[in-house]
């Protein structure tokens, strides 16, 4: 590799890193906004169902929280030769497919249950309001089913750039 190859792949990599960071940080705070908005919700319920189901829902948030942080401080390889940047850049392409691929079965373990049982406690306290919670479960669903179309197509636009990175060499 010369060096203008080295200087511009090593500039992707750390524009792609920058890119992911602050994609990671807004979602991290939307994450964060929820699981303090569920967290309240559980300590100053008034049903006993919905304030077990909103801890849940909390906890899956924390989980999810736990994992984004995980992966947004690893640092890029600042020094080093073009091979460093080229497996840096393939991992970090890699780890961010697979996250995407994978992202509702761990955001789903605590979520689904906890919202089941939130929705259960308010149509048990309210039997009147079951129309309104079935309505936003069927949101809550169609929202879950549109973001996971969303990280599949992000994912295969990632797999295509980690299919390219091998092809060249």
């Amino acid at each position: 590799m010369t060096e203008l190859t080295s200087t511009l792949l090593r500039r992707t990599a750390l524009r792609f890193e920058r890119k992911s960071r602050a994609i990671g940080i807004v979602g991290l705070a939307g994450q964060s906004a929820y699981a303090l908005f569920f967290l309240a919700a559980a300590w100053f319920g008034e049903v006993t169902l919905c304030r077990i189901g909103c801890a849940l829902i909390a906890a899956g948030l924390c989980y999810s929280i736990s994992r984004m942080l995980r992966v947004l401080w690893r640092s890029p390889p600042t020094s080093g030769g073009p091979s460093d940047c080229v497996s840096f850049y393939r991992r970090r392409l890699t780890e961010r497919r697979d996250f995407l691929r994978n992202g509702a079965h761990f955001f789903a373990l605590g979520i689904y249950p906890g919202a089941a049982l939130a929705c259960l406690g308010w149509i048990l306290a309210e039997p009147k309001s079951w129309p309104i919670a079935a309505g936003l479960a069927l949101f809550c669903v169609g929202l879950h089913f549109a973001g996971h179309q969303i990280n599949s197509i992000e994912a295969a636009r990632l797999q295509k750039e980690i299919d390219l990175l091998d092809s060249d060499q």
